[in-house]
């Protein structure tokens, strides 16, 4: 245990009396009693140094054993699990119960692994679990905490959950994943495992937990810890400061996790094995975590360099390497389609092109590597260290891919890949981007000056065009469509999609919870009320709806990483506000971008309030009204126009339950013209994108 000691004294200086703690719990670790329906066996507990897990066989067993031993010191930690909400629960609840009672001075810990496979299934448990919080709260002990266990079996319910626990405003509850999601994932199981990554990654914003377990839910998004390590995490806080998570049991011999002889095991020595790497990685959690990052203060003043904006040297069929950089690693379902198309342009003209793609968060990339063939072999760089000289030095050109140069505090990192890119003569270009909001003078700043130096691109739309006029007039860039357009347009030739507006009706929603992003004005909770009654006013339309026409809803979900807003927890307040004879699909699951498309290609109308959301449906030719989130000059009221599509749009604050659904008749009554007429607004712009590829680069993809 010297090296634990050295990693202590490195990090002492930092002042952190928690870390301290942290590496001195590693070195008190105990095994732990499993009571089954077996007799207690005393000479095993003690050498359990009174850490005991009570399995969902063992209720009665332990209440006995309390019973015949008044004296409670010969408990150190308890678990006790819970793996459904029938048959035994009556005894967990006695067993609880009698704990409470008997005033059991050790930490107690509920381990909560039920199976919630269906709506109903989950209603059912929070029924019958909902009295056993209530009672918790009412004893107001802080020995008694619970743990709710993420398993393959209720990991799309995770959320429900959490929302149900802040809801009743339930305390001392935590999650843990199982450990067969510390494994790296397989094409097979991806899907699952970026869904319960996401919720863990989303919980290091949670600032009521500490630092130590938001740096491992973070590092377990990232793969980071290996299952061996996993494991040790259960033991390193058995007492003290870290309470466990879960607590691993003596006699789980078949462990893969547990990497220590079995004789060592069944002896009862202590699992010292592995500590050092613990200790290793905690570490380095820990000392990167308060380390500053060094900030790197450029100037962003616009350059007077004519020749910077020249696209003479600009060849994209000579590109070797090229650097693609945005907002990737926070991803929607549109980014992909934007990355998408920018691939399939790059790769049209250079087929053997080597590709690296910056990143906000390396678990998003991952999962988005794994949806789009042309990302195989892709090479990730973290948005922050692409800007290194012996980065840039290695590309042909610098595309920054969609997306708007808007206010973000990223907006700096992309503005140095563009300076450094200048600096090394490295052409930079601007792929489809729109302009705004920005609302500081830095992010504008930093805007003007990448529109001196951009050798060649497009932006988006009109509005980004005059805006770009407005922030640097001598700007050389051209206007068409986002690049999204092309992809899906192309993605329904290929997948042969006609719609279909015959059968019962099939309403898909593309919704989002507004953020302060588009109502820089709002206060959060002002935020909150007006989504929540947002929900409330599109629930009671879509109730409308289906009364009249019998119609079902599939409740999509345009993002579904916590960056950016997970629009599945807004669809669940949406679902919750539904009328229960309501038909309606809410996709807990994480979809892939063909599966997204998919779905929402079998339905015959939609309701589209994100911005790409409107791009798929125009694509597809899907009859959609708009909700318009982004304002008077935003890309949504931009595009609505564009297309000549104002008279079923509708703005978000204004949005009348009895008048939405009479809108919804009318454009029903036309929906083959208004498809179709969609579907030749996207070849438009599709048509218009072609033209400025050859215009801009002197280089367009046949297809």
């Amino acid at each position: 245990m010297q090296n634990i000691s050295r990693k202590i004294s490195q990090i002492s200086h930092l002042g952190k009396t928690e870390i301290k703690n942290l590496f001195l719990e590693i070195e008190n670790i105990h095994y732990v009693y499993s009571v089954t329906e077996e007799e207690i066996s005393i000479e095993l507990l003690l050498k359990a140094k009174g850490n005991i897990y009570v399995t969902q066989y063992g209720y009665e067993n332990f209440i006995r054993f309390l019973n015949l031993h008044s004296n409670q010191s010969i408990v150190s930690t308890l678990a006790i699990e819970v793996i459904n909400s029938e048959g035994n629960f009556g005894l967990c609840f006695n067993l609880i119960s009698n704990l409470i009672t008997c005033q059991i001075k050790a930490p107690i810990r509920i381990l909560h692994k039920p199976i919630l496979k269906s709506p109903e299934l989950f209603e059912n448990w929070i029924a019958t679990i909902g009295p056993l919080f209530e009672q918790l709260e009412t004893a107001n002990t802080k020995l008694i905490t619970s743990t709710f266990i993420v398993l393959p079996s209720n990991y799309l319910f995770v959320d429900d959950v959490k929302m149900w626990v802040l809801k009743n405003k339930f305390s001392r509850i935590e999650y843990y994943p199982r450990l067969n999601y510390f494994y790296p994932s397989t094409p097979e199981n991806s899907s699952e495992n970026f869904h319960v990554k996401m919720f863990f990654d989303a919980l290091t914003r949670d600032k009521s937990i500490n630092f130590h377990w938001r740096n491992f839910f973070r590092n377990f998004a990232l793969e980071k810890i290996l299952p061996a390590n996993a494991y040790y995490q259960k033991y390193a806080g058995i007492k003290g400061l870290l309470v466990p998570s879960e607590i691993s049991k003596l006699n789980q011999d078949t462990s893969p996790s547990l990497e220590l002889p079995k004789l060592n095991r069944q002896a009862g020595d202590n699992p010292a094995l592995g500590m050092q790497i613990v200790a290793e990685l905690l570490s380095t959690m820990v000392l990167s975590k308060f380390s500053r990052r060094k900030q790197t203060t450029l100037n962003h003043n616009p350059m007077d360099d004519k020749l910077a904006r020249q696209s003479t040297g600009v060849n994209v069929k000579e590109w070797k390497t090229v650097l693609i950089t945005g907002w990737y690693g926070t991803e929607t379902q549109g980014d992909k389609a934007i990355i998408g198309e920018v691939l399939h342009f790059i790769k049209s003209a250079s087929p053997s092109c080597r590709i690296l793609l910056t990143t906000l968060h390396l678990a998003i990339s991952k999962q988005t590597i794994l949806e789009l063939k042309d990302l195989e072999g892709v090479e990730l760089v973290k948005l922050e260290d692409a800007m290194k000289p012996s980065i840039l030095a290695q590309t042909d050109a610098v595309v920054i891919g969609g997306g708007p140069l808007m206010e973000s505090s990223s907006m700096k990192d992309i503005g140095n890949i563009f300076l450094e890119a200048y600096k090394q003569n490295i052409p930079r270009i601007i792929f489809g981007c729109g302009i705004g909001p920005i609302h500081s003078k830095e992010v504008e700043t930093i805007t003007r000056f990448m529109l001196s130096v951009c050798n060649a691109g497009f932006v988006r739309d009109k509005e980004s065009f005059d805006y770009a006029n407005k922030l640097f007039p001598d700007h050389n860039l051209k206007f068409a469509c986002d690049p999204a357009v092309g992809f899906v347009n192309r993605w329904r030739k290929e997948n042969e999609v006609v719609y279909s507006p015959n059968g019962q009706q099939s309403i898909a929603t593309l919704l989002r919870a507004n953020t302060n992003e588009f109502s820089p004005e709002s206060n959060p909770e002002k935020l909150r009320i007006s989504n929540e009654l947002l929900a409330q006013k599109v629930a009671i339309s879509l109730d409308i709806i289906a009364d009249k026409t019998g119609a079902s809803y599939a409740l999509l979900h345009m993002n579904a990483p916590w960056v950016g807003g997970d629009d599945r927890i807004y669809n669940r307040i949406l679902a919750s506000q539904l009328a229960p004879t309501v038909k309606v699909n809410l996709v807990r699951e994480y979809l892939t971008l063909d599966e997204h498309m998919k779905v929402l290609s079998s339905c015959n109308s939609a309701l589209a309030m994100r911005y790409h959301g409107h791009i798929f449906c125009m694509a597809m030719g899907i009859p959609f009204l708009s909700l318009d989130y982004t304002g008077k000059s935003g890309k949504v009221s931009s595009l609505v126009n564009r297309i000549g599509y104002g008279q079923w749009s509708i703005k978000w604050d204004e949005i009348d339950p009895v008048s939405m659904p009479v809108l919804y008749d009318k454009l029903m009554l036309d929906k083959l013209e208004w498809s179709a007429y969609l579907i030749s607004e996207a070849d438009k712009l599709v048509q218009l994108l072609h033209q400025t590829y050859q215009e801009v680069f002197n280089f367009c993809p046949e297809n």
